[in-house]
């Protein structure tokens, strides 16, 4: 476990998106990962 945590990462999979709302799907995405990353770094102790 210790060796996947330390080589994982998360990244969008397309964050140049082309669609109706311009920026804002990519902005969400954004925020989501952030969300995400907070969660992983409370949950296994990551700092």
């Amino acid at each position: 476990m210790d060796e996947i945590l330390d080589r994982a990462w998360l990244a969008p999979s397309r964050y140049c998106l082309v669609n109706a709302d311009k920026t804002l799907s990519v902005n969400k995405s954004f925020e989501v990962f952030k969300a995400l990353r907070e969660y992983f770094k409370e949950k296994y102790k990551l700092y």
